[in-house]
């Protein structure tokens, strides 16, 4: 690996992703604080989340065999994400007691209401509906 990294042009264009990526990660975890009425770019790096937590986890792995120092970095800066993680992933690490006491029985029911999916497809492509 080592030997990899002797070729400068490599070297600059891992060290250019790595800080492009670290970068977009960082600014993605700022989501749950921006409101997207003041600045709406952050919602599509909330979309890219999950992805960019992967693309880091990536990086963890590759600097584990590199560059230990910056594998710490890595892992304080996935920390940092940690409020998008557990929004986005769903761990749960201390559960919270609920009012209700009968959830074991309880039935959840999902409804999509897509009845008239081929009117409004019908309508956008025509531009006029007829209800």
């Amino acid at each position: 690996m080592k030997k990899l990294f002797q070729n400068k042009w490599f070297s600059y264009v891992v060290k250019y992703a790595f800080v492009v990526s670290a970068i977009l990660y960082l600014l993605s975890c700022l989501t749950p604080f921006v409101h997207p009425k003041y600045f709406f770019g952050f919602t599509f790096l909330a979309i890219g989340f999950p992805l960019l937590l992967l693309v880091m986890l990536l990086w963890l792995v590759f600097y584990l065999f590199v560059n230990k120092k910056k594998s710490l970095l890595i892992v304080l800066m996935i920390v940092l994400g940690y409020k998008n993680i557990v929004s986005n992933i769903g761990f749960v690490f201390f559960k919270k007691e609920t009012a209700t006491t009968n959830q074991s029985k309880s039935i959840k029911l999902l409804s999509w209401n897509v009845r008239d999916i081929w009117l409004q497809e019908y309508c956008f492509k025509y531009w006029f509906c007829i209800f």
